[in-house]
């Protein structure tokens, strides 16, 4: 089936390039792939344009996303510090408490 397929294409081909001298045909083939090697590279540098732009704007968001862990450290840090400060004032509370509240039942007896 398919060698005959084929040979209706060449049958084809041949019949209508047939009015054609092969001077004309070569140029115009020329022409065509010069027009494909035309859109092949114009595609390649579309490829390349955006990938470029691409990778510039990955660029910028791992720069970003690094700044902002930079940011939530400092601010990890920071709350690390008051929690300790809150403890320890807690903790002084407590003592003056328990000193309060030994005096009270000292004087209480």
């Amino acid at each position: 089936m398919r060698v005959a397929g084929a040979f209706v294409y060449q049958l084809w081909v041949s019949k209508a390039l047939n009015p054609f001298q092969p001077a004309t045909i070569m140029d115009v083939a020329s022409k065509a792939m010069d027009f494909w090697d035309y859109q092949k590279q114009t595609e390649l540098e579309y490829q390349k344009a955006t990938f470029s732009n691409l990778h510039s704007r990955s660029q910028q968001r791992e720069k970003m996303l690094a700044e902002q862990g930079v940011e939530a450290k400092n601010t990890i840090q920071l709350l690390h510090r008051q929690v300790q400060t809150l403890t320890e004032e807690v903790e002084n509370y407590k003592k003056d408490l328990a000193e309060l509240h030994a005096k009270y039942a000292e004087k209480s007896r």
